[in-house]
């Protein structure tokens, strides 16, 4: 991504010959690689035709998941073999232990001691005995993990890769007779940031991209974000935000994860905040931008189908939303210099019921804005977005 400004490399793509599929058609690779850095789109247990593996089985499933690396990093051909993050989406039904889930993890995915993780509860897949979907965001020139005091072993808080912090899940859980708890855990969430920050040589306005699961309504949401925007002085990351039905344990009700660029970096000062009107706003008004250039890297938010006056557009009417943010994401990226073939991944959040059709939908829509073949893609069911009436938000990155 243009780190130490080398030149941009060519993109590669890989999907093998029997590699997994949907029930529908889609423009998406297994894996997209350039520049250093390589994303696969969400992977599953399924087979060629959509059918799940292992139903039921979650670490069946992310057993099939993992052996199914092999043959992707094989066809990708790239020194982008080292994985920096790992987001798991997986159904929780409240019995799920998220300690034991990650040490599980840790042992089926192969020892990724440089590697940090995000795990996020879902309350229901899009196919009928799903268990768990995982994103891999691969990396060259990683450097030893930041762990000033590893809280998510066999994980790391965060990893280096070239100018890049990857920063993992952070949350907290607060004690029982805490307060006001949605103040107390922004506070310690905003404490452990600064605290892994600090240990890669950073701050919080070094932040470009900022993910945050909620739980709660779209009031919680709103006390939330203020007080969020509130960290930074100078400069504001991007932001997606995601409603999920619950969290980790207790009494958690806020998870984030982060990317930033080192201080030292020539990058750091080569970031340009992309502010854009039209819709991809939130419902009320925050300083954060839509999109974030830097150099030949875009980085965009999660877009909603909110104007720039706090309204939804087509409230609760998903494929209408859909049209509406994967327009205006057009207009974003056309606004940093880049165009939809130049976007490496997309992920969408979407709201939508425990079937395919709801996801199929909505893909149709997103998949006719790219050619194949298009970037790595992943979509999860979320409980909730930042307004009540909106259903999808997408965030895309993309090479210029």
């Amino acid at each position: 991504m243009a780190r130490n400004y080398r030149p941009v490399q060519a993109r590669r793509h890989a999907h093998p010959d029997g590699s997994w599929g949907m029930a529908i058609d889609v423009p998406y690779p297994q894996m997209v690689a350039q520049n250093g850095l390589g994303f696969t789109r969400g992977q599953c247990a399924l087979d060629q035709n959509g059918r799940v593996l292992r139903p039921y089985d979650l670490l069946g499933q992310a057993e099939i998941i993992a052996v199914g690396l092999d043959p992707i990093l094989e066809a990708i051909g790239a020194n982008v073999n080292q994985p920096v993050c790992v987001v798991a989406y997986y159904l929780d039904n409240g019995s799920i232990n998220e300690e034991q889930l990650r040490e599980n993890l840790g042992r089926t995915l192969g020892g990724f001691d440089a590697t940090s993780i995000v795990l996020i509860p879902l309350s229901h897949f899009y196919y009928d005995g799903m268990m768990i979907e995982i994103d891999f965001l691969f990396a060259e020139d990683v450097a030893e993990p930041v762990a000033p005091e590893n809280l998510r072993a066999p994980f790391s808080d965060a990893v280096l890769s070239g100018d890049l912090i990857f920063i993992g899940q952070i949350a907290v859980d607060p004690a029982p007779d805490d307060g006001d708890q949605l103040s107390g855990q922004l506070t310690a969430i905003r404490d452990r940031l600064e605290a892994v920050l600090d240990s890669a040589g950073g701050e919080l306005d070094d932040i470009i991209k900022l993910n945050t699961y909620f739980t709660g309504n779209a009031f919680d949401w709103a006390r939330m974000a203020e007080a969020r925007s509130e960290w930074f002085e100078e400069f504001y990351p991007v932001i997606t935000d995601a409603g999920v039905s619950r969290l980790g344990t207790g009494n958690t009700t806020i998870a984030m994860d982060a990317i930033a660029v080192r201080r030292a970096a020539p990058n750091h000062w080569r970031r340009e905040p992309i502010h854009l009107r039209g819709h991809g706003h939130w419902p009320i008004d925050l300083p954060h931008p839509q999109a974030i250039r830097m150099d030949d890297l875009v980085i965009t938010g999660g877009q909603l189908a909110v104007s720039h006056n706090n309204t939804v557009t087509a409230p609760y009417v998903i494929d209408e939303q859909t049209h509406a943010v994967m327009d205006h994401l057009g207009r974003v990226l056309d606004a940093a210099g880049a165009s939809f073939s130049d976007v490496i991944k997309a992920t969408t959040y979407y709201r939508g019921g425990a079937n395919a059709d709801d996801l199929h939908d909505n893909l149709a829509i997103r998949s006719g804005y790219y050619s194949k073949p298009g970037p790595a893609s992943t979509g999860v069911p979320v409980a909730g977005l930042a307004a009540a009436a909106a259903m999808i938000s997408v965030e895309v990155m993309a090479i210029r």
